[in-house]
């Protein structure tokens, strides 16, 4: 009897100890103020996307254009936290492109994206590159792509209310950092639309804390790039 629980232990340990070495290979990154701490896994390659969303879901790799962060908000202070997704950018260093989080219906809605560009705002640019689906969202249809010169472009989303909701889709909002406010820690993903081979070198996370704090993390170049 005995020998069984000692043996059940040690399984135990060992299935810990490779867990957490299997979240120490994922590039991650730390900032914090005194307000609130924000910690990062970076998730570049399909497979990983794929995992974090879900791996029996069609197009949960999100067609190799997205890069995934898993974010954790902290309070460190007695002071709430309100979380607004809007106030995380994530920057290539590579070629300049520059995303916010797009929703779980920009990703894998229904209806389609349209893209909105203030004046002055320079369109075809190759700096940034944000996915216009013209057969539909991913998971059931084509897309096109359409450059638009980043931060200052905006899309809106129209969904048809009428329809029920894919796997995809439910799925990515199930799994999305919520916006609200927080007095315990908060986890959950970021889906940023970035092109092209990346390293986690080439990524800086930004993020504008409640109070006007501008936080930045790197991430460490411990993973090949997709």
């Amino acid at each position: 009897m005995r020998v069984c629980f000692v043996a059940a232990l040690l399984a135990c340990g060992l299935s810990a100890t490779a867990a957490h070495a299997a979240d120490k290979d994922l590039p991650i990154g730390r900032s914090s103020n005194q307000f609130v701490e924000i910690d990062a896994d970076l998730l570049l390659t399909t497979a990983e996307i794929r995992d974090a969303i879900g791996p029996n879901i069609a197009g949960s790799d999100l067609g190799g254009n997205f890069v995934v962060v898993r974010m954790t908000v902290r309070p460190v202070s007695d002071t709430p936290v309100k979380i607004w997704r809007d106030d995380f950018t994530l920057l290539s260093h590579k070629d300049g492109q520059r995303s916010t989080p797009f929703g779980p219906s920009q990703i894998a809605g229904s209806g389609a994206i349209v893209i909105k560009t203030r004046q002055g705002d320079t369109v075809g640019t190759k700096a940034d590159r944000v996915p216009i689906w013209a057969g539909g969202p991913i998971g059931g249809g084509g897309f096109g792509n359409a450059t638009v010169q980043q931060p200052t472009a905006e899309a809106e989303v129209k969904d048809d209310e009428g329809s029920k909701d894919s796997p995809l889709l439910a799925a990515l909002r199930a799994k999305i950092l919520p916006e609200k406010s927080i007095t315990e820690p908060v986890t959950g993903l970021l889906y940023f639309q970035i092109d092209g081979k990346i390293k986690p070198k080439d990524l800086e996370l930004f993020y504008k804390a409640e109070n006007g704090d501008r936080l930045a993390l790197r991430f460490p170049n411990n993973q090949a790039g997709r």
